[in-house]
Parts: C-alpha cells; structure tokens; sequence
C-alpha cells in the first residue's frame, strides 16, 4: 500500500538547501492568517465594532472550531511546523558555530528593527492617547529592558514590553538551543536524536516556572517546541531517513506531550469548548502537510513573495497598524480603507528589511563562514512564527 503523498520523499526535500516549495506556500498562509487575526480581530476587539465581512468570516471559523483567536493561532502553529521542518533541512551537515551563526543572522536584525519602531509607535501613541499598543507597557518599553528584549529575550526576564509577538522567538530560540547542542548526532543519527531532544523538552519542562522570568525557561513556551518537533517527524519523512511509522509515532507521541505540558494552563479546554487547542493543532498539521502534497512546483508568484519577507510580515504589521488605524480608522470608520494602508505599510517595511537589512547580513555571514565571495541566500531559512 503507497504511502499518502505529503509523507512520499521529494527530490527537492533531500537537499539540505532544497528549495521546498509546499513549505514555501505553508509561510505564506501563516503569516496571512496570523496578519488577519491581529489587524482587524485586534482591532476590532480592541476599538469594540463589529465589521460585517469579519463576522462572516468568523461564523466559519466557528463551524470549523478552527481556534480561539480567529485562525491566528493556527497560523502560528503552523509557523512551528515550518520551523521544525526547515531548520532540521538546514542543519544537516552544518557544525555548531555555523549554525548558531546563521540563525542569529537569520532572527536578530529585523528583530531589532521592529522592537525599535515599536517603541517609536507606542510612545507616541501613548502620548498622543490613541487606543494602546497591543502588549505595549510604557514604564518597561522605556527601559533598558527593550534592549533585552531586542534581541528575543524579553520573554525571559517577565514579559514583554514593546512587541509582544516577540515571545514566539523565545520558543524558536529553545529549538535552535537544542538541535545546535545536537547537531553532531542529529545528522548521524536523526531518528534518535530526535527522540532524544523530545526527553528533554520532556524534562525542561518539568523544571521551568509557567512564568516569565528567570531561570530563563517558560514551561508554555517551551511546550510549543513539541509541536516544532512534529515539523521534524515531517521533514525526516519526507526525505526519507524515518519510517512511516516512526514519523507517525513520534508525531502522535509530540501531540501527547503537548497536551500534557498545557493542561496546567487551558486544562480541559485542550479538547472541549467552542475552539479545542488541540484540534488547532490538527489543523495547523493537516494544512501543511496538504501544502506538501498538493504545491509541488514554486507557488504562484504574489504568494512566494509573501513567503520571501513573511518573517519581516510577522514582526512590522503591529507597529504598522497602530501607527496606521489611530489615525484612519480610530472608532472603526473608513476601516477597509485603514486595513489596506496598515498591508501597504507593513509590506513595504517587510520587503525594505528584507532587501536592504537582512539580506545583506545573512551574505555577510555565509561569506565569513565559508571564506569565500558572496553566497546565494536560501528563500526557505526559517521564519519564527514568521
């Protein structure tokens, strides 16, 4: 019996550059979604209107109990997947100090870029008294704090101050952490290693506060890399180096784990209620691996240019929308009309970042790396929650 197609190895995927293309469109729909839920659920929730062509949307929402914030969270797991997925393709072969190298260089400058234009942003809206800036807190934001936070590590030391999607980097950094310390045996031995590394996600957890703060681990944080992982159980299976049923296995045993590590927080919400997390997460599994069964050329040309700058997306588009909507749409008039300036805001400083800021380190890097001239930058390196 042939196994279904997204778990069939691709020629592309066997690369450990391998341009992936249904991996590609999988960032794209991510960031979408998660760009939905926060311009206009935001704020929509946050000015308190309604928008009739949002409410369709979220009566399907409803019918498919897709999740609790609108699809955004789907979209976010579906980022972990892609994470798990790309960054296992991107460490193959690769030593320890090339690889923390390369994602410092892959993470770090647009995320000092947005972290500075969101103190810009909130400052000036709190001066100015528009509606506050989603997870903004002045006295912090305002403080030495934002320069930790700058850099993905103000989820560590009790919140966030500027930019609160930044606590997503937080759950990159533990992964990145973990397969860089087993780099060497993942590539040797990555079916072990990767039951390894789910031990000690296992473990961490057991040790780590379920609040932000030092020792520098956040135990729902760190849940959120068992769902990374199942994007590994993909990536292994699609190039062919697990079993079918090993893939399968540890990803049922990952989907354990983590409704293990967030009962303590949603308890029975994990499979009742309105919006079940854990059919989230099925959700977020079951599009994915679609995108890697049904796009197997490049996707068309406007969605790979989404993926291209989705990381950028993901951290300018709250700064853009409250710089945008308090002036535009402040008590919900002309709101189609603030929407679409807060995307041509937010994709002209994703593609600015992208082009101009991020792509230049990333060359810089590989060029000191590999002692030679400029290398080609990979389009499917990978983007946090973006």
């Amino acid at each position: 019996m042939r196994s279904p197609a997204w778990l069939r190895p691709t020629g592309t995927a066997s690369a450990p550059d391998g341009y992936v293309p249904g991996v590609h469109a999988a960032r794209a729909l991510a960031v979408t979604m998660v760009i939905a839920a926060h311009v206009v659920g935001l704020w929509t929730g946050t000015v308190g209107f309604l928008w009739s062509p949002w409410q369709l949307y979220l009566g399907g929402i409803d019918l498919l109990r897709v999740d609790h914030q609108a699809g955004g969270h789907t979209g976010l797991l579906l980022f972990f997947l892609v994470s798990g997925y790309i960054v296992s393709q991107a460490a193959q072969g690769e030593g320890m100090a090339a690889f923390a190298v390369k994602r410092a260089a892959r993470l770090l400058p647009a995320m000092v870029l947005a972290v500075a234009l969101a103190l810009v942003v909130g400052s000036v809206g709190h001066t100015a008294g528009w509606p506050p800036m989603a997870g903004f807190v002045v006295d912090r934001a305002q403080s030495p704090w934002t320069l930790l936070e700058a850099v993905g590590l103000g989820p560590t030391f009790g919140g966030i101050g500027a930019l609160f999607v930044l606590w997503t980097l937080s759950v990159e950094y533990y992964w990145y952490v973990l397969l860089g310390l087993a780099i060497k045996p993942a590539t040797k031995h990555p079916v072990a290693t990767t039951w390894a590394l789910m031990a000690a996600v296992f473990l961490l957890h057991r040790v780590a506060p379920h609040v932000p703060g030092p020792p520098y681990l956040v135990a729902e944080h760190l849940s959120y890399v068992f769902v990374i992982l199942i994007g590994r159980w993909i990536y292994l299976r699609h190039r062919s180096t697990a079993a079918t049923v090993s893939a399968v296995a540890g990803s049922l045993v990952c989907l354990g784990m983590y409704a293990w590590a967030h009962w303590p927080t949603v308890g029975d919400q994990l499979y009742r209620g309105a919006h079940p997390q854990l059919l989230a997460v099925g959700w977020a599994i079951l599009l994915f691996c679609a995108l890697l069964a049904f796009v197997r050329s490049g996707p068309w040309r406007p969605v790979a240019f989404i993926a291209d700058i989705s990381y950028g997306l993901y951290l300018f588009h709250l700064p853009a929308m409250f710089l945008v909507l308090p002036l535009v749409s402040r008590h919900g008039q002309l709101f189609p009309l603030g929407i679409l300036l807060t995307l041509v805001l937010t994709l002209g400083l994703a593609w600015l970042s992208s082009r101009y800021l991020e792509t230049p380190v990333r060359r810089w890097a590989r060029r000191k790396l590999r002692g030679r001239g400029p290398a080609p930058v990979v389009v499917t390196e990978a983007a946090a929650g973006g």
